[in-house]
Protein backbone atom coordinates (compact mmCIF):
# COMPACT_ATOMS: atom_id res chain seq x y z
CA UNK A 1 0.00 0.00 0.00
CA UNK A 2 0.95 3.40 -0.88
CA UNK A 3 0.35 6.72 0.25
CA UNK A 4 1.87 9.07 -2.72
CA UNK A 5 0.92 11.28 -5.47
CA UNK A 6 1.54 9.98 -8.18
CA UNK A 7 1.90 6.47 -9.59
CA UNK A 8 3.15 4.37 -13.01
CA UNK A 9 2.42 1.15 -13.66
CA UNK A 10 4.26 -0.96 -16.95
CA UNK A 11 2.34 -4.12 -17.26
CA UNK A 12 2.26 -6.58 -19.62
CA UNK A 13 0.87 -10.68 -19.23
CA UNK A 14 4.26 -11.47 -17.34
CA UNK A 15 5.17 -8.75 -15.10
CA UNK A 16 4.41 -5.26 -13.84
CA UNK A 17 6.94 -2.67 -12.88
CA UNK A 18 5.66 0.20 -10.29
CA UNK A 19 7.00 3.10 -9.56
CA UNK A 20 6.03 5.15 -6.72
CA UNK A 21 7.11 9.26 -7.55
CA UNK A 22 7.59 10.86 -4.58
CA UNK A 23 9.64 14.52 -4.62
CA UNK A 24 13.39 13.40 -6.14
CA UNK A 25 12.79 9.84 -5.20
CA UNK A 26 11.08 6.70 -6.76
CA UNK A 27 10.18 3.28 -4.73
CA UNK A 28 10.23 0.76 -7.67
CA UNK A 29 8.11 -2.47 -7.08
CA UNK A 30 8.12 -5.34 -9.75
CA UNK A 31 5.29 -8.27 -9.73
CA UNK A 32 5.44 -11.28 -11.89
CA UNK A 33 2.49 -13.12 -12.99
CA UNK A 34 1.72 -15.95 -10.63
CA UNK A 35 0.35 -18.77 -14.01
CA UNK A 36 2.95 -17.79 -17.03
CA UNK A 37 4.74 -20.56 -18.34
CA UNK A 38 6.57 -19.40 -21.61
CA UNK A 39 4.92 -17.56 -24.38
CA UNK A 40 1.44 -19.33 -25.36
CA UNK A 41 1.07 -20.53 -29.21
CA UNK A 42 -1.68 -21.71 -30.55
CA UNK A 43 -1.58 -24.65 -32.84
CA UNK A 44 -3.78 -25.20 -35.96
CA UNK A 45 -6.43 -27.71 -35.21
CA UNK A 46 -6.04 -27.40 -31.34
CA UNK A 47 -9.43 -26.67 -29.56
CA UNK A 48 -9.85 -23.42 -27.92
CA UNK A 49 -8.81 -19.83 -28.71
CA UNK A 50 -5.06 -19.92 -27.77
CA UNK A 51 -5.38 -16.72 -25.10
CA UNK A 52 -4.73 -17.00 -22.02
CA UNK A 53 -7.16 -16.26 -19.47
CA UNK A 54 -6.80 -13.12 -17.14
CA UNK A 55 -5.38 -13.56 -14.34
CA UNK A 56 -7.04 -11.99 -11.52
CA UNK A 57 -5.05 -12.83 -9.13
CA UNK A 58 -1.71 -10.96 -10.75
CA UNK A 59 -4.28 -7.74 -11.34
CA UNK A 60 -5.12 -7.77 -7.84
CA UNK A 61 -1.96 -7.45 -6.39
CA UNK A 62 -0.79 -4.56 -8.57
CA UNK A 63 -4.30 -3.33 -7.51
CA UNK A 64 -2.97 -3.74 -3.88
CA UNK A 65 0.49 -2.19 -4.99
CA UNK A 66 -1.07 0.80 -6.12
CA UNK A 67 -3.50 1.63 -3.39
CA UNK A 68 -3.75 4.96 -1.84
CA UNK A 69 -1.82 6.43 -4.89
CA UNK A 70 -3.93 9.55 -5.98
CA UNK A 71 -3.21 9.60 -9.52
CA UNK A 72 -1.63 6.63 -11.55
CA UNK A 73 -0.62 6.40 -14.62
CA UNK A 74 -1.22 2.89 -16.95
CA UNK A 75 1.36 2.17 -19.87
CA UNK A 76 2.08 -1.35 -21.35
CA UNK A 77 2.30 -2.46 -24.68
CA UNK A 78 -0.40 -5.23 -26.19
CA UNK A 79 -3.94 -5.81 -23.82
CA UNK A 80 -2.56 -6.21 -20.61
CA UNK A 81 -3.31 -2.19 -19.36
CA UNK A 82 -6.34 -2.12 -20.41
CA UNK A 83 -6.94 -5.83 -18.79
CA UNK A 84 -5.60 -4.00 -15.24
CA UNK A 85 -7.95 -0.62 -16.31
CA UNK A 86 -10.93 -2.91 -16.75
CA UNK A 87 -10.49 -5.36 -13.27
CA UNK A 88 -9.83 -1.60 -11.01
CA UNK A 89 -12.66 -0.26 -13.01
CA UNK A 90 -14.78 -3.68 -11.38
CA UNK A 91 -13.07 -4.69 -8.80
CA UNK A 92 -11.61 -1.57 -7.03
CA UNK A 93 -13.94 1.59 -7.66
CA UNK A 94 -11.50 4.14 -5.22
CA UNK A 95 -8.30 2.87 -7.30
CA UNK A 96 -10.31 4.06 -10.31
CA UNK A 97 -11.20 7.16 -9.95
CA UNK A 98 -7.12 7.64 -9.27
CA UNK A 99 -6.72 6.85 -13.04
CA UNK A 100 -5.06 10.15 -14.91
CA UNK A 101 -3.94 8.12 -17.62
CA UNK A 102 -3.62 4.74 -19.92
CA UNK A 103 -1.18 4.91 -23.07
CA UNK A 104 0.99 2.33 -24.91
CA UNK A 105 4.40 1.63 -24.45
CA UNK A 106 6.42 -0.51 -25.05
CA UNK A 107 8.88 -2.04 -22.66
CA UNK A 108 11.31 0.92 -20.78
CA UNK A 109 13.72 1.08 -18.12
CA UNK A 110 12.67 2.29 -14.54
CA UNK A 111 14.98 4.91 -15.22
CA UNK A 112 12.90 5.89 -18.60
CA UNK A 113 9.55 5.48 -17.05
CA UNK A 114 10.34 7.84 -13.84
CA UNK A 115 11.20 10.43 -16.92
CA UNK A 116 8.23 9.45 -18.65
CA UNK A 117 5.88 9.74 -15.59
CA UNK A 118 7.60 12.90 -13.95
CA UNK A 119 6.92 14.70 -17.26
CA UNK A 120 3.30 13.96 -17.74
CA UNK A 121 2.40 14.41 -14.45
CA UNK A 122 3.90 17.80 -14.36
CA UNK A 123 1.31 18.54 -17.15
CA UNK A 124 -1.58 16.72 -15.51
CA UNK A 125 -0.91 18.45 -12.51
CA UNK A 126 -1.24 22.23 -14.04
CA UNK A 127 -4.73 20.96 -15.53
CA UNK A 128 -5.72 18.55 -12.55
CA UNK A 129 -7.20 20.45 -9.34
Amino acid sequence: MSNTLHGVVWIDHDEAHILHLGPGHAKAVCIHASDRVGHLHHKAGAPGPGHAAVDRAYLAKIAQALAGTARILVLGPGTARMEFVSHIRHHEPLLAQSLAGVEPMDRRTDGELEDYARRYFRRDDRVTP
